[in-house]
């Protein structure tokens, strides 16, 4: 069976304890992405913003984040 990596952030949400559970979304869709935001504790005055880009079915040299 191939695990994809979403079933790997699904298992490591599973043993977050319940407080970081609510800290841990998890949001997908079924397009394919030119690139995707990883937000950090968007809720807190301290929160960041992660944004990084990899070009479809391009190598990983063409991507970049900020």
């Amino acid at each position: 069976m191939k695990i994809y990596p979403i079933e790997n952030l699904i298992a490591f949400r599973k043993q977050l304890s319940k407080s970081s559970k609510k800290r841990f979304e998890i949001r997908t869709h079924k397009s394919i992405p030119f690139g995707s935001a990883i937000i950090i504790d968007y809720d807190s005055t301290f929160g960041k913003i992660q944004i990084e880009t990899k070009p479809y079915k391009q190598p990983l040299k063409k991507s970049f984040a900020f």
